[in-house]
């Protein structure tokens, strides 16, 4: 999804990462919570401008799919 090379995929399979996280309850209040801690993470890493808001466009809508709870 990030154009990286697919090494995990090709040992493990997909990630299933909205099932593996199902157990835990994901609301619009936790999933903003995480956006924004990522963000700020982000603050450490030497990304050009235009890559870190293709990165939190990525992560917006991600996020928005793991929500399981309303």
């Amino acid at each position: 999804a990030l154009g990286g090379p697919s090494y995990y995929l090709e040992k493990r399979g997909p990630a299933r990462m909205r099932h593996r996280h199902f157990a835990f309850p994901i609301s619009e209040k936790e999933r903003v919570v995480w956006f924004d801690c990522y963000d700020k993470a982000l603050e450490n890493f030497p990304f050009e401008h235009e890559d870190k808001i293709d990165f939190l466009y990525f992560l917006d809508g991600f996020s928005k799919w793991m929500v399981n709870r309303l």
